[in-house]
């Protein structure tokens, strides 16, 4: 690419970005969306980029007089505000959600094919075709180690269980911080 078109290109990057109109839309279960087309009958126009002659014939007067006045310069653009607020509740939620995880179980499933396969498992002289009281000796054997896997598949379950619940137990403390959080920021914008 030759210096001037990245040149060109670079300068009207700006123009580019600005150039975008975003839409607030909020669910049946109250979770909020920001798009840039309209995502349903309840979305609001929460800013708008196109140039004042275009926004004449397209927003009402109520879009337009939220742009910012020489008052406001110190404050941030309360849509801006918004949109990050959005952006960051997200973001501590994901982080949350993925303190919960569900532990490998198979292992558990291992043992308990070697289970199956104990409890299915017949033993027959080869040369009379009938039971002999060696194969009955090793069924017993096998009882025994069928029951012995059963306690080791117990106390993995157990194990596992206590994951779970810590990690379910995180994810909501962490989620009760997300919502302690845009609490706050809520109240804050309030005042």
């Amino acid at each position: 690419m030759s210096k001037i078109a990245l040149a060109v290109l670079l300068s009207l990057a700006p123009a580019l970005v600005s150039a975008q109109t975003v839409y607030k839309c909020t669910s049946a279960t109250g979770s909020v969306t920001y798009s840039q087309a309209p995502c349903g009958k309840d979305a609001k126009l929460v800013m708008d980029s196109k140039p004042s002659a275009k926004r004449a014939d397209s927003v009402d007067d109520a879009a337009l007089s939220a742009t910012p006045k020489a008052a406001d310069k110190g404050r941030p653009d309360p849509n801006v505000q918004a949109i990050s607020d959005s952006v960051e509740d997200t973001n501590c939620r994901r982080s949350a959600q993925r303190l919960y995880f569900e532990p490998d179980t198979s292992d558990i499933d291992s043992l308990m094919a070697q289970i199956r396969e104990l409890e299915n498992s017949h033993y027959v002289n080869s040369a009379t075709g009938v039971h002999t009281a060696n194969s009955q000796h090793m069924e017993q054997e096998d009882r025994i180690r069928a029951s012995n896997l059963r306690g080791v598949i117990a106390t993995k379950e157990q194990q596992n269980a206590s994951i779970r619940a810590d990690s379910q137990r995180a994810m909501r403390e962490a989620l009760a911080e997300c919502d302690k959080r845009k609490a706050e920021r809520e109240k804050t914008a309030a005042l």
